[in-house]
């Protein structure tokens, strides 16, 4: 599945969104995601979604309003598609808890409760697969990370074994069986050792989980063998069986469904150069490896560099690309602002599939000519510089279309003082707002040049 950049609104536009009148379709969820600290939109197959914040005694919620062609019986359906892949893309629980809606996005009361937030807020991953069979997947693994009950909570899980193998319970135990070794959550990985060591084997460990875990639950025969909800030895052994049935099925659906799991995205970024790749193809990705040199590529003609959630940086925006070059599985790119005074090489490693870019390096301006755009220019790199150091997220966007190309993982100096470099950066920016403003008037000083007038002489 091909990697999407999510779309995130800023909370001003969240909150006008969130003041219109029409037919709301709200969900009030319980959730262990982290939900942002003010009102956000996610678009979602091009729907705004509204996220609502929780409070202490207020679910948060998901709000779409019924609009363009959508019903709400499609606000429902598309609420609970986002929630799965949310879900999906953290490992984690989100449940709805009660649906609600009318004239506005009203949320409902719940008792009190602690919030849970991620700040800074961001979805990053958000598959969205349009086949049934891998949607139902989602589902199934949405539900089963928010039942409480263990017993449910297996059932659920093995129905998404259930529904890649359904012609027969030896086809699941089979795959079973082959998957255990590649179990890598710890949790599931230490319940598989504790099971091997008991059992002997991965067919039969297999045979355990099928029998007397999921036979057992799904049927009721006093003769058999069955899982006693008042049992406490049933349960908690259930509860000990849960992490590797869940370490199971987040397998089978990366590897059978194709969905990347929240750890394999970051361990592959396929982020950095997704929006590159599709560009350039698969063909002249091959030849950049290679080392040969490529031509008739509709590269953009203008990029922007940005920093994720610190707005935008003028002189980042609109830069000229001036020069493509290759080496060793390296595009390097240069490119220059539009005023001609900051040039940037970025370079795009298909080797590795990362972004490369040195703070320090991988900018320059030119040499100070006393004006007051070249002190500007200075001030715009150091203001973006000292942003990056803080853990910026580095952004490449396609000026013309508006579109994102690849972003970084957040930037984590090493080796440095970090106090005393933000320190040093404060101070250079101070230095140059006084230039800047010590320039302006200079100029302002000079002499007006009367028409029919030149600077030595008069005509």
């Amino acid at each position: 599945m091909d990697f999407e950049y999510i779309q995130m609104s800023s909370a001003e536009e969240a909150e006008k969104y969130f003041t219109e009148k029409g037919h709301w379709i709200v969900a009030n969820v319980r959730q262990y995601v982290g939900w942002p600290e003010a009102k956000v939109i996610i678009y979602f197959r091009g729907v705004p979604i509204l996220l609502i914040p929780e409070e202490t005694d207020k679910y948060p919620a998901v709000a779409i309003l019924c609009r363009s062609g959508i019903d709400q019986d499609k606000a429902r359906e598309i609420i609970h598609h986002f929630l799965s892949s949310w879900a999906w893309s953290r490992s984690s629980v989100i449940e709805i808890e009660a649906w609600g809606g009318g004239g506005r996005p009203y949320v409902y009361g719940r008792p009190k409760n602690v919030r849970m937030l991620s700040k800074p807020f961001r979805i990053m991953y958000l598959p969205d697969a349009i086949e049934p069979e891998t949607r139902l997947a989602l589902a199934l693994y949405r539900e089963a990370m928010a039942l409480e009950n263990p017993a449910y909570g297996f059932l659920s899980f093995y129905k998404v074994i259930n529904l890649k193998y359904p012609t027969g319970k030896t086809a699941q135990k089979n795959w079973v069986e082959q998957a255990l070794p590649r179990v890598d959550l710890w949790e599931g990985k230490k319940r598989y050792e504790e099971l091997l060591k008991a059992l002997g084997s991965n067919k039969e460990i297999a045979e355990y989980l099928y029998h007397s875990c999921r036979c057992a639950i799904a049927h009721a025969d006093i003769n058999q063998t069955t899982v006693n909800p008042e049992n406490y030895v049933d349960m908690a052994r259930l509860r000990s069986d849960l992490p590797l049935i869940r370490a199971l099925v987040e397998l089978l659906i990366e590897e059978e469904f194709r969905i990347l799991r929240e750890g394999t995205v970051y361990k592959k970024h396929p982020y950095e150069l997704f929006g590159f790749k599709t560009i350039l193809g698969e063909g002249v990705i091959k030849e950049i490896k290679n080392d040969n040199p490529v031509t008739g590529v509709p590269f953009p003609q203008e990029i922007s560099i940005r920093l994720w959630s610190s707005g935008i940086f003028g002189l980042f925006e609109g830069m000229k690309i001036v020069n493509l070059g290759i080496q060793k599985g390296l595009l390097i790119i240069e490119a220059i602002s539009s005023n001609n005074m900051m040039a940037a090489v970025l370079v795009l490693d298909f080797n590795q599939e990362r972004i490369l870019f040195d703070p320090q390096t991988s900018i320059r301006s030119t040499k100070d000519d006393g004006s007051v755009a070249w002190i500007e220019t200075d001030l715009d790199i150091q203001r973006f510089l000292r942003r990056y150091w803080l853990n910026g997220v580095f952004e490449l966007w396609d000026s013309k279309h508006n579109k994102c190309l690849g972003f970084s993982d957040a930037f984590v100096p090493v080796n440095i003082d970090l106090s005393r470099t933000i320190e040093n950066f404060d101070m250079g920016i101070k230095r140059c707002e006084k230039e800047v403003e010590k320039r302006r008037m200079a100029q302002c000083d000079q002499p007006k040049i009367k028409q029919g007038e030149s600077r030595g002489h008069t005509t």
